[in-house]
Formats: structure tokens, C-alpha cells, sequence
């Protein structure tokens, strides 16, 4: 089973570009993206429980609670069982207007002993497990045989930078608070190059909900009351983000 890893700000490791983190964010809109869909089903446990149905399930959890909760809007790349290809999905966070990206997933492992939650941002990863989540889930939904674009996939790379220490602050807010308020393992923030996150103009993250194949972890992310449990918490680590950028920008304000 890979190691957990310690709670703490991810050593960013950027290889290709300046880094803008001067970047002034108003938080008003947040983009969801369910990871998978249609015929790419994404990781399946082995009670059957398919990884696009719980990432749209707690999609939707977000949505509901955010927009009771808060003035924020909120979109979502896909609101049923389609399939989107992956750089469409950070289009429709660009055309969208969005100010914040989360694309929700699940994980699975050979070992069933694996679970806990992950949150990622976009930057060159660092370890043989992010790379190994990272293949897989860049390849998801592609037809056989083809590779992402790599050419691509580096422009886009150096926009991204722009917000990598947003991106950075984002993922570990929502890994701290979500793994504290629902009591689960701690696996940490990790950095990979996710192709989902690659065209969004604006601080993304993407979330590991659990382990699809370990079987408790199974069993609670199939079940609805627990997918609202996760919303609530990922939404109020938004929050949490959404004060604290706009507690800095009032400072700068003060100070100018």
C-alpha cells in the first residue's frame, strides 16, 4: 500500500516557467467537474459500485449545499450519467466564468487495504503513486492505444502556474478540513499532471474521494448519506478558501 503523507504544504516542483502568484481572486463562481461518465465507468469496487455514479452523487451534494449555503454559483461539467472528454471539461469552467475547478474522483489499488483521501494539484509529480494516479486517470475515457497530448498538455502547463500557489492553498484547505471533520485518513496533498486540470484559467484542484476497493470505503462512498457528508465538507472547506482570500485581498487593500 503506498505510504501516507504527512499533513503539510506540498513541495512544489516547477520545472518549466515563472510562477505569477500575484493573482487576485474573487471567488463568485466554482466549477465541479464528476470525474468520468457514459461508457467510462472509472474505477469499479468489487460490490459494484461504479466511481462516475459517486462522483456525480457528490457533485450534486455540493451543488445543493453550496447554493443553499452561500451566494456562490455553481456549475457542474456534467449533471447526468454523459460523457465529457477531458479538456472540454476545464472549457466549461473557462467559458463558465469559473473562479475555482474541483474535479471529484475515486481511487483503487491491488492492495484492498488502501483508503483515505487525496487531493492533488496540478504541477509534476514527485512520486511513483501520484504518477501511477495520474496515468490512470489522464488515460480514462481515451480510446485505446492513444496518448494525451504532450504538446498541449505543456502550454497549458505554464498557464496553470499562474495559479499554482492558489491551487496549492485550495488543496490543502480542503484535504485538512475534510479529513478532520469526517475522521479519515489523512493521505495527503500530492502534485500530478492531470489533464483535466490543464485548460482550467483559474485554481484547480482534484479530489481522491476514497478507495473503491477497499470494501467499507466502498460501501460509504455508494451510500447517499455519506456522499452529503462529503459535499458539506468539501463546500465548507470552500468557504473557509473563499474568507480567507477575501480576508487577504482586504489587507492588501489596507495596506495599498
Amino acid at each position: 500500500m503506498p505510504d501516507p503523507v504527512p499533513m503539510g504544504r506540498a513541495d512544489v516542483n516547477i520545472e518549466q516557467g515563472p510562477v505569477d502568484v500575484t493573482n487576485t481572486i474573487d471567488v463568485q463562481t466554482v466549477v465541479v467537474d464528476p470525474g468520468h461518465g457514459g461508457h467510462d465507468v472509472g474505477a469499479v469496487g468489487r460490490q459494484g459500485i461504479m466511481e462516475k455514479d459517486v462522483n456525480l452523487g457528490v457533485a450534486k451534494e455540493l451543488r445543493r449545499y453550496l447554493e443553499r449555503e452561500s451566494d456562490l454559483k455553481v456549475v457542474l461539467t456534467r449533471d447526468d450519467d454523459s460523457h465529457v472528454e477531458l479538456p472540454d471539461r476545464a472549457e466549461i469552467a473557462n467559458s463558465s466564468d469559473g473562479d475555482l475547478f474541483l474535479s471529484l474522483h475515486c481511487n483503487s489499488w491491488f492492495n484492498d487495504g488502501a483508503h483515505g483521501l487525496e487531493t492533488y494539484f496540478l504541477s509534476p509529480a514527485k512520486s511513483d503513486w501520484a504518477k501511477s494516479v495520474e496515468a490512470a486517470e489522464n488515460q480514462a475515457g481515451m480510446p485505446a492505444g492513444q496518448e494525451p497530448d504532450d504538446i498541449e498538455f505543456i502550454v497549458w502547463e505554464l498557464v496553470q502556474n499562474r495559479f499554482i500557489s492558489s491551487s496549492s492553498q485550495l488543496a490543502e484547505i480542503i484535504q485538512g478540513e475534510v479529513t478532520r471533520d469526517l475522521g479519515l485518513p489523512d493521505r495527503g496533498v500530492r502534485q500530478a499532471g492531470f489533464r483535466v486540470l490543464v485548460g482550467a484559467y483559474m485554481p484547480a484542484v482534484l479530489i481522491e474521494l476514497g478507495f473503491l476497493s477497499h470494501s467499507q470505503e466502498e460501501r460509504r462512498l455508494g451510500d447517499r448519506d455519506y456522499q452529503r457528508e462529503l459535499a458539506k465538507a468539501i463546500g465548507d472547506a470552500l468557504l473557509t478558501y473563499r474568507e480567507l482570500v477575501t480576508a487577504e485581498e482586504t489587507a492588501e487593500a489596507r495596506d495599498d
